[in-house]
C-alpha cells in the first residue's frame, strides 16, 4: 500500500510499516513541515489555506493588520444565508485607493447603504457617511450625508465658480468687511511700504483693477498727489498709494453717456448736499411799483400867475424777505455700507 496525502495541503501520510524514507526529500515530512510553518509567514505571503472558524471560536488579531487581498469580502449569517454583508472593491478606479474610516463610536450604530431604502429611527449622523473619499465630498451618488458633507460640497462649489470678481461692489449692513472683501472707506491701498491705509499683496489685484479706472488717482508714500505711471505694476512697485473712489455719504450712479445726458466718467464724483441760489439761477421776474407827480400854484406873483409842474424821481423799496441761506437738495436716501471684492 502506497503513501497517501491530505486533501487540502497535500501533506504526505506515509504508509504504515512500508515507507522507507518518511523524512527527507520534496515528498518527505520535512517538506510538509515547511508547508505548515509557511501558514504563519508574518507578511501573509505563505501557504494559502481556507479557515473555518467554528461556533464559539474567535479569530483574534491582537496587533498588526488583517489584510484581505481579494476583490470581494463577504460576511454571512450562518443561520440565514440571505443575510450577507459585502465589501466589493471591483468598482474602484485603478490606481486610486479609497479609505473607509470608522470613527470612535459607543453603543450600536446602523449602516446605511446606497442601494437600499432604510428608515432611521432615533439615529444621529455624527460621522462622515457614504459618498465621501477620505472625508472629501466627491461622490455625487451619496443618498445620506452629514451636515459636514453638505457644507464641504457647498464650499467646493463656491470655490470652483466664484460669483464675485475683483472690483465688484455690493451694499451691506455689516460694519466689518467679509473675508476677501474691503469696506469702501474713502482711504487708500498700496504695497507694504506705500503708507496706505490698507497695505500688502492682498490688495494688489484690486489695485490693478482700480488703477485702470479713469477717475482714480494715486499719491506718493507721503500722501502728496502725483501722476499715474506707465502701468499699475510700475506704480505698485514704486510704492504709490491708490486713492479709493469716494463713496461715503454719496449715492451711486452709472457711468457713461446716457441719451440726452451729460457724460459721466467712471470713478469721479459730483454734487452737493445744499445749494445757495445765485442771481443767474433765479427765475426772470420784475416788481411793479407805484409813485406820484405833484403840481402847485405859485399864486400869480409879480411875474404873473399860473401853474408850475414839479417833477421829481421817486425811489421805492420793498421790505426784505427770505433767509439767504443754502437749501437742501438731497433726495430721500437709505444709508448702508459698501464693500468691494479683493
Amino acid at each position: 500500500m502506497a503513501d497517501s496525502f491530505t486533501p487540502n495541503l497535500n501533506l504526505r501520510k506515509p504508509e504504515v510499516g512500508a515507507a522507507n524514507d518518511t523524512w527527507g526529500g520534496a515528498a518527505g515530512l520535512n517538506h510538509d513541515l515547511d508547508l505548515l510553518d509557511a501558514l504563519f509567514a508574518p507578511d501573509g505571503s505563505g501557504t494559502p489555506v481556507g479557515l473555518n472558524i467554528g461556533t464559539g471560536k474567535v479569530l483574534n488579531a491582537l496587533a498588526g493588520m488583517v489584510e484581505v487581498s481579494a476583490f470581494r469580502f463577504l460576511l454571512a449569517d450562518a443561520s440565514d444565508a440571505t443575510k450577507v454583508a459585502k465589501f466589493d472593491v471591483s468598482l474602484l478606479t485603478p490606481a486610486v485607493g479609497a479609505t473607509m474610516v470608522v470613527p470612535a463610536m459607543t453603543g450600536n450604530h446602523t449602516l446605511v447603504f446606497e442601494d437600499l431604502t432604510q428608515t432611521l429611527s432615533s439615529k444621529t449622523l455624527d460621522a462622515t457617511c457614504l459618498g465621501t473619499t477620505n472625508g472629501t465630498a466627491t461622490d455625487a451618488t451619496a443618498q445620506v450625508a452629514t451636515d459636514a458633507f453638505v457644507q464641504a460640497a457647498i464650499a467646493a462649489a463656491l470655490a470652483a465658480a466664484p460669483s464675485w470678481l475683483t472690483g465688484d461692489v455690493r451694499p451691506t449692513y455689516r460694519q466689518t468687511s467679509a473675508t476677501g472683501w474691503l469696506m469702501l472707506d474713502d482711504s487708500t491701498i498700496g504695497d507694504a511700504s506705500s503708507g496706505a491705509a490698507h497695505t500688502g499683496s492682498t490688495y494688489q489685484a484690486l489695485y490693478n483693477v482700480l488703477w485702470a479706472v479713469p477717475g482714480t488717482t494715486v499719491q506718493l508714500s507721503d500722501g502728496s498727489a502725483t501722476a499715474k505711471g506707465a502701468t499699475a505694476a510700475a506704480d505698485w512697485s514704486a510704492q504709490k498709494r491708490l486713492v479709493l473712489a469716494k463713496v461715503l455719504g454719496r449715492v451711486f450712479g452709472v457711468a457713461g453717456a446716457g441719451a440726452g445726458l451729460t457724460a459721466r466718467t467712471l470713478g469721479t464724483t459730483l454734487g452737493e448736499e445744499t445749494h445757495l441760489l445765485t442771481t443767474a439761477e433765479m427765475p426772470t421776474h420784475k416788481h411793479t411799483m407805484g409813485g406820484q407827480v405833484r403840481t402847485f400854484n405859485n399864486g400869480g406873483g409879480q411875474t404873473g400867475g399860473g401853474s408850475v409842474m414839479w417833477d421829481q424821481g421817486i425811489l421805492l423799496e420793498t421790505d426784505n424777505a427770505g433767509g439767504g441761506t443754502a437749501h437742501n437738495v438731497m433726495q430721500p436716501t437709505a444709508w448702508v455700507n459698501a464693500e468691494i471684492k479683493l
